[in-house]
């Protein structure tokens, strides 16, 4: 669940209450980026805890963890530690049990133990106006150390095999060295809040790292990755230039990036293409197509198409459209490419020039800078869309009012969400008639600034075949009173 990233490693590792985190799915933080930063590093897995999903993050948590390996800020007689997950704040987070996690935790607060930070909390209400009882196995535990960790840090599920437990390692057997490491990744076009993965790589550009005294380069492979180690600690100015794509725009919160002495500074960088193809999208009779959403994708191997961001354009309302940023590589063209078809979307993915078929896709190799212009894409009649009705209980039957919403998937896509009206527990979908879609619910309700979720059960494979079919699911759990 800790896919999250908070972009200021400040609040990363303070958890600070009260902060909204501004979290952005880049890519994930390295141990050497922030183990410095960190009051507690370890690995661990959860014992229990007092989380209630029906109160939504308007509630007092903890987690209990049973300390596996201790890297940095606990003793080594400590194995248990108390984990708050951001309470009372829009951090709120959550762990799973049987999973191991990569906690970093701590802030700028001193430590508290569980006996003192439950006397500062035992006054807030949770969302039902009660303070949530006290597990009976916590009773003599008000010892442990409790450490905070929300949703936006860096804490992870972890592998035994994952590289970062190599270097927190050595870090805590003292063994990093004195110099530090710069490396990162380039990409076409990349931007937040994207993953630089999602984006196409730029192989062979120079990056360049000027310190204070000397500078060192280094040249990014066919993944678009670099590295450049035996850095001094201290500060740099990156600069990434590409004999293609010209001058790239280092991603960074400063003009320098400072590397620490036995860690890593991660600095990526955007290479701007300033290529385009323009057309017009016309539907199965030749008429013009408004507000058909036109996306270019990455022609992968195995026959796929890989959606890339921000590459896209709504056709106006005489069908035309210019998809801007288009990267340079193997590219497709289409509508609703790799989704789901929908109401807005009646139909499969589409390619230039109207095939389902991406066999015969037309292929475009653009050159940085090109503008391709001319390009006609078109639609396929569209399909036939009626209504299904899914009914939401509550576990004891009742009907499930005031936040009831139901999902509709199709081959892992989504395909309709909608939600019920707050007086009644009935939502309805527009499917295309003739298939066979997961159909899952929840309940969900905002009411006075307090945010509840609540999971439905398993999702159900359905097979809608005519208007005005109704299903009926169950949520998890009741509602909190």
């Amino acid at each position: 669940m800790r896919a999250a990233i908070c972009r200021i490693l400040l609040i990363l590792v303070a958890g600070t209450p009260g902060i909204a985190c501004s979290c952005a799915n880049y890519e994930g933080i390295l141990a050497c980026e922030v183990f410095q930063k960190a009051q507690v590093v370890f690995r661990g897995r959860v014992v229990d805890d007092n989380a209630d999903s029906r109160l939504g993050f308007v509630q007092w948590t903890l987690y209990r963890f049973y300390v596996e390996e201790a890297f940095k800020g606990l003793a080594p007689t400590v194995r248990e530690v108390f984990i708050d997950p951001g309470s009372f704040t829009s951090c709120y987070g959550g762990f799973s049990k049987d999973r191991d996690y990569l906690i970093y935790a701590g802030g700028s607060q001193p430590a508290q133990t569980f006996s003192s930070y439950f006397a500062t909390v035992k006054d807030a209400k949770s969302r039902d106006g009660s303070v949530k009882p006290l597990p009976p196995a916590w009773k003599d535990l008000g010892d442990i150390p409790v450490f905070s960790s929300p949703e936006c840090s860096p804490s992870r599920v972890v592998e035994e095999n994952d590289s970062d437990l190599q270097y927190l390692r050595s870090a805590a057997q003292g063994k990093l060295g004195s110099t530090g490491f710069l490396q990162g990744r380039a990409a076409q076009n990349a931007g937040w809040p994207y993953p630089f993965r999602d984006f196409l790589p730029v192989a062979d550009a120079i990056v360049m790292a000027k310190g204070k005294d000397r500078s060192w380069s280094s040249t990014t492979n066919a993944d678009g990755s670099y590295l450049i180690d035996s850095l001094p600690p201290g500060s740099y100015t990156l600069t990434f230039t590409s004999a293609r794509f010209g001058v790239g725009k280092p991603v960074m919160n400063s003009p320098t990036i400072e590397v620490p002495a036995g860690g890593c500074a991660v600095v990526r960088a955007s290479f701007t293409t300033n290529a385009t193809i323009a057309g017009k999208v016309q539907d199965a009779t030749g008429r013009p197509a408004k507000g058909i959403r036109i996306e270019a994708g990455e022609l992968v191997d195995r026959g796929h198409v890989r959606v890339v961001p921000d590459t896209w354009a709504n056709s106006g309302a005489d069908g035309t459209f210019t998809v801007k940023n288009v990267p340079i590589g193997r590219v497709v063209v289409g509508a609703n490419l790799n989704g789901a078809p929908d109401v807005s979307m009646p139909f499969d993915s589409t390619y230039v020039p109207g095939t389902s078929d991406l066999a015969s896709a037309r292929v475009f190799t653009l050159q940085p800078s090109q503008q391709v212009r001319g390009v006609v894409l078109t639609l396929p009649a569209p399909l036939r869309f009626a209504h299904m009705f899914v009914d939401i209980l509550w576990p004891d039957g009742s009907p499930a009012t005031g936040g009831a919403r139901g999902f509709a998937n199709w081959r892992g896509r989504r395909s309709a969400f909608e939600r019920a009206p707050d007086d009644s527990n009935r939502v309805t979908l527009n499917l295309a008639v003739g298939r066979t879609y997961d159909i899952s619910v929840d309940w969900l309700s905002d009411r006075g600034g307090q945010f509840v979720v609540i999971e439905g059960e398993a999702s159900q494979p359905i097979a809608f075949t005519h208007d005005g079919q109704v299903a009926t699911l169950r949520l998890k759990e009741e509602r909190a009173r």
